[in-house]
């Protein structure tokens, strides 16, 4: 008996909802086991207070330490550095020369900073002796 033109139609629809709900579903699944995934923390939901006696308590500025990192730098910046974090005790300046960590290899000092600041851990501040 053949197949009728109206019940192949129908019967692809079918297959064609089957589809799509199935899909969905899927979607749905994944978005929940994403979402109930994500935020859980290892850490207790309830921190216990510290005790301590608030009497001999000191408080100190916090300190906000800014990095500057790059290659090659002069005497002056050098001694610009020492005299800013001399004079200032809640922001210091951290140093960190690129090719002194590479026995001032350029191209080796220049992949590790392009490294540290793609995998997000560069200095906060670049220092390019070429700019300077």
């Amino acid at each position: 008996m053949p197949i009728r033109v109206d019940s192949l139609t129908a019967l692809q629809e079918t297959s064609m909802k089957k589809a799509t709900i199935t899909i969905i579903v899927i979607v749905i699944l994944v978005a929940l086991s994403t979402i109930t995934g994500c935020g859980r923390s290892q850490e207790p939901d309830v921190i216990p207070e510290p005790i301590m006696d608030t009497d001999s308590v000191v408080t100190l500025p916090d300190v906000t330490t800014i990095t500057i990192g790059g290659m090659y730098f002069s005497g002056e910046i050098l001694q610009a550095l020492i005299d800013f974090n001399s004079e200032n005790d809640i922001v210091q300046i951290a140093l960190r020369d690129y090719t002194d960590e590479t026995d001032g290899n350029w191209i080796a000092a220049q992949t590790r900073l392009q490294t540290e600041l793609i995998a997000g851990r560069g200095p906060d501040i670049i220092f390019d002796p070429d700019k300077a």
